[in-house]
């Protein structure tokens, strides 16, 4: 998803829920093969509700003076989609910052309210933790509070050639 620009260069949010890496690329260099998908058009089609077909029926049924419906009066609403085949020209073109690695990145786990460094010795050894460039998860509103051991709000980079 398109999110806007960052000092010359496009920024946008893949739909993974992976928020601890960023992937810098040049895109033109990266994707440059876009094809026909093998594969046939996918059609989905949202039909008339019952009543709405019933009511259609009765005028068309009914004797009288009135006049039929028009035929633009019944409408099926019709969604065909046919995916492109994007392909990588050049993998090199890209490259994976792990944030998770350094201190250049928050951990947090659910159901707490705090943020950490990664290398906290508070949330060493826990499950089911989640990194973020932010200082909260997808779906909160606020920021947590951030953790009195690791201080997080004092963020510095961690050793030289970490995130």
């Amino acid at each position: 998803m398109y999110v806007g620009e960052w000092e010359g260069l496009t920024v946008v949010r893949s739909p993974y829920p992976n928020i601890s890496s960023v992937i810098v690329a040049d895109s033109r260099a990266l994707f440059g093969k876009a094809d026909r998908s093998p594969g046939q058009p996918t059609v989905e089609m949202t039909d008339i509700s019952e009543e709405e077909r019933k009511t259609f029926l009765a005028k068309v049924n009914e004797m009288g003076t009135d006049p039929l419906p028009e035929a633009g009066y019944l409408r099926v609403a019709t969604l065909v989609s046919f995916p492109a085949e994007i392909g990588t020209n050049d993998i090199d073109a890209a490259y994976r910052l792990d944030a998770s690695k350094g201190d250049a990145c928050f951990a947090m786990a659910l159901g707490e309210s705090r943020y950490h460094r990664s290398s906290c010795s508070e949330i060493d050894g826990m499950e089911h933790l989640f990194f973020s460039l932010r200082k909260r998860l997808d779906g909160e509103s606020s920021d947590r509070t951030p953790c009195g051991v690791c201080k997080p709000e004092l963020l510095g980079l961690g050793s030289e050639g970490e995130c």
